[in-house]
Parts: structure tokens; C-alpha cells; sequence
């Protein structure tokens, strides 16, 4: 599959809420699973699988993400 050798491997991620706060981490992506560690968070972490041409991303339930962590404007 094409798309998940593409997307496998570790990625530097950017992230701006609606109120303009960024956040980093480092999402890694392996086959079928994927975890974002966001810097000085805890880990946020899922599964993901490709359904023809639409990537369905899940979250557990029992594991809601933190708000992601502001860096200081300047």
C-alpha cells in the first residue's frame, strides 16, 4: 500500500487552536497505529486505517487528549 509506506516514520507537527496558541510534538506512525507526543504532555495515541480514498482516524474513548500545549507568544 502505497500511502502507508509514505506516511510511516516520525513526523514534526505544528498545531494552532482557535485562539492562536500553538503547540509541537512528534507524531510517529506505524502500520495501523499512530502517537503524538506533544512537548510536555502526555502522549496522545489511536489507530488510523485507509477506507478507499478516506482516512478514518479513532482516538479511545477512554483516552481523551489534553488540550495541546500552549508555546509562549512573542
Amino acid at each position: 500500500m502505497a500511502f502507508a509506506a509514505f506516511i510511516r516514520g516520525k513526523w514534526k507537527i505544528e498545531s494552532t487552536t482557535p485562539g492562536a496558541d500553538t503547540g509541537t510534538g512528534t507524531a510517529t506512525i506505524d502500520d495501523g497505529t499512530w502517537f503524538i507526543d506533544w512537548s510536555g504532555q502526555d502522549t496522545w495515541s489511536g489507530t488510523w486505517s485507509l477506507q478507499g480514498d478516506r482516512l478514518a482516524l479513532r482516538v479511545p474513548e477512554r483516552e481523551p487528549p489534553q488540550p495541546i500545549p500552549a508555546h509562549p507568544k512573542t
